[in-house]
């Protein structure tokens, strides 16, 4: 529905979230409507745990939010890579959204489409429910059937929704014990070949006893897990403070839980050496980008449909407050969407292949990698800086593709014994990679040749450090399936 890019406002100097509806859906105002809806419910609700809203507008037709930014990675991104979670951390996660669920509870908003992709966990430690697009308060005369009365997931939807009747905090309570049920187990109660066949079950089929999946859980806590699973909404927890407390008597409050550190929560790969932080990169690349304007003798602005996804953009999102868009999108799109002119420009042909990864290395994109390989083909040890830095750049969170990542690593492994350096970073990939995959077997399979071959010495510490734990999480992962 909506593109979200990383940006700074400069007035008071800090870091925001901008959403931008989506060209292609401007013009429909169903989804105009609900992307205000958005602003408007999410504005009204202020605490600790929920992604604030800063504002809301719209500039020569695009329609934004500007929100609080939150660093780190949403819970179905890290339930992706890690699997299932320590009871305590879940417990920890669930008791936060609770809160947060809580106060909406209170102002009469339900949420309507709670999810491990709308949670999301902070380096700092914290749990912020975001993306109240489809909330709405109880009994609200809102007519969006456009868009659709039981909009949300099918694989956390309650019963009452499936059947659009009208909604409460428990429905909401419904979905976050489904994801409560992922976050223990690694998937969700439902699963289906569609979503019409997920969302049937929800009405007619009974979750599995998650007794007979996570042995390990106390019967009290198995008992918590399935009462707010029920069918009926009179059968589960009435509100999510309830609930809250029913999981502070199980649980005590427990400081115990371990919080991943801010290398897990962003998904971060140190293959080769980053340089300067991304924002110092992005002002050198504004300044090459003026730079070589001045050298071509151009000086076009980008074009107005292209504003807002510009490199370096300023848009008046805070009435005289100036917001400069950074390149850094936080969904996977190419930060760079900036006219094709400009982009082969940015990426023309530098006069070495040393001087032309430096370059990839500041523009931090795709094409900046691939033009070493398509300038400097000759140039073998560049060529290979240049995979590893795009393999890299693949496992990201912003642009987060193993699947892209995989055939790059899989060729530096492939090297001769004279190039020891570029084959571990190859392998370490590869740990990488599977493990994200959920493919741990062949992840220890790499592992495993990393220490035949006497590789790991090849390997900075902290990336040796890295992927040691990913095997660790591998073996783990591993026994849990056998039990």
């Amino acid at each position: 529905m909506a593109e979200v890019y990383l940006a700074r406002q400069r007035s008071l100097g800090r870091q925001v979230a901008v959403k931008v509806l989506r060209s292609s859906l401007s013009g429909d105002e169903n989804y105009v409507q609900r992307f205000y809806n958005e602003a408007r419910a999410a504005a009204s609700l202020v605490h600790a745990n929920i992604v604030q809203i800063h504002e809301v507008g719209r500039i020569d037709g695009m329609h934004f939010i500007a929100q609080e930014y939150v660093r780190g990675q949403n819970l179905g991104q890290y339930l992706q890579r890690h699997g299932p979670l320590s009871v305590p951390f879940a417990v920890t996660i669930l008791r936060q959204a609770c809160a947060a669920l809580q106060v909406a509870s209170e102002h009469s908003i339900v949420h309507r489409d709670i999810k491990p992709e709308n949670i999301m966990l902070s380096v700092k430690g914290e749990v912020k429910v975001a993306d109240f697009g489809l909330a709405r308060r109880q009994n609200a005369n809102v007519n969006l059937t456009q868009v659709g009365v039981t909009m949300g997931t099918p694989l956390y939807m309650s019963p009452e929704q499936v059947h659009g009747n009208s909604l409460d905090s428990r429905s909401d309570i419904y979905s976050l014990g489904v994801t409560f049920f992922h976050m223990l187990t690694g998937a969700p109660p439902f699963e289906g070949d569609s979503p019409l066949n997920v969302a049937i079950q929800h009405v007619q089929n009974e979750p599995p006893d998650i007794a007979n999946i996570r042995r390990d859980l106390p019967a009290e806590l198995s008992q918590l897990i399935h009462r707010t699973l029920a069918k009926s909404p009179d059968d589960r927890f009435q509100t999510p403070e309830e609930l809250s407390q029913a999981l502070r008597v199980l649980h005590g409050d427990s400081t115990e839980v371990l919080w991943p550190t801010a290398t897990d929560l962003l998904g971060s790969s140190n293959f080769a050496a980053q340089g300067t932080s991304r924002v110092d990169a992005t002002q050198r690349l504004d300044r090459a980008m003026k730079q070589e304007s001045k050298r071509s003798g151009q000086s076009q602005r980008p074009s107005r449909p292209k504003l807002v996804v510009a490199l370096l953009c300023c848009v008046a999102f805070f009435g005289a407050a100036m917001v400069t868009m950074l390149a850094m999108s936080l969904r996977r799109v190419d930060p760079l969407r900036i006219s094709r002119a400009q982009q082969l420009a940015l990426v023309s042909r530098r006069e070495s292949a040393e001087s032309q990864f430096a370059l990839a290395q500041e523009l931090h994109t795709e094409q900046g990698y691939q033009s070493v390989r398509w300038f400097f083909s000759g140039d073998e040890h560049y060529v290979h800086m240049a995979n590893i830095a795009l393999g890299r750049y693949y496992l990201e969170a912003s642009h987060f593709d193993p699947n892209r990542a995989l055939p790059i690593f899989e060729t530096l492994t492939s090297l001769d014994e004279a190039e020891r350096g570029f084959r571990a970073a190859g392998l370490a990939g590869e740990v990488m990679v599977y493990h994200f995959q959920g493919n741990f077997a062949k992840s220890l399979e790499s592992m495993s040749a990393l220490k035949v071959h006497q590789l790991m010495r090849e390997l900075p510490v902290d990336l040796r450090e890295e992927i040691e734990r990913i095997s660790e999480r591998n073996q783990r992962a591993i026994r849990q399936s056998r039990r």
